[in-house]
């Protein structure tokens, strides 16, 4: 059993969505494609890396287009059930991050859905050095997988 993971990485200069999301593709396809649970019909989870409340200039979160790329290869792949979520650092209220980092405005104008990481579990660790427990958002479950 081969257990290795590909990773690729493409260069691309611009946020421009569609050149984004064509580099996006490509590097997607040089790595084997998507893994087989991303499919037609498939709940996804979308988890990019929202830090704190801030503007994409700042480059301190993932790109608005960075998201909305990966979305519209989703949904060419005939994903349409796409939730967005993240557990920031920071007390800012939901809706300030969401507006700020411009994933508010991609919900909308790509029709995914946002959830706001604050219902978890505790899951145990066999054999585990030090953690015994781990915190996991309650709602993992319900996907098929999870982009991070």
């Amino acid at each position: 059993m081969n257990n290795k993971t590909i990773v690729s990485a493409v260069k691309c200069n611009t946020y421009e969505v569609e050149q984004l999301q064509s580099k996006m593709e490509e590097s997607i396809k040089l790595s084997g494609g998507f893994p087989t649970q991303i499919k037609s019909g498939a709940k996804i989870l979308l988890k990019p890396n929202l830090l704190t409340a801030t503007a994409p200039e700042a480059a301190v979160t993932t790109h608005p287009n960075i998201v909305r790329a990966i979305v519209r290869i989703l949904k060419k792949q005939g994903v349409t059930n796409i939730t967005l979520g993240d557990s920031p650092a920071g007390k800012h209220s939901w809706e300030k991050l969401w507006t700020i980092t411009g994933m508010q405005k991609v919900a909308e104008e790509e029709n995914i859905t946002l959830l706001p990481f604050e219902n978890f579990t505790k899951i145990s660790i066999k054999d585990a050095a030090k953690l015994e427990h781990v915190p996991v958002l309650k709602e993992l479950d319900d996907f098929d997988a999870v982009i991070s």
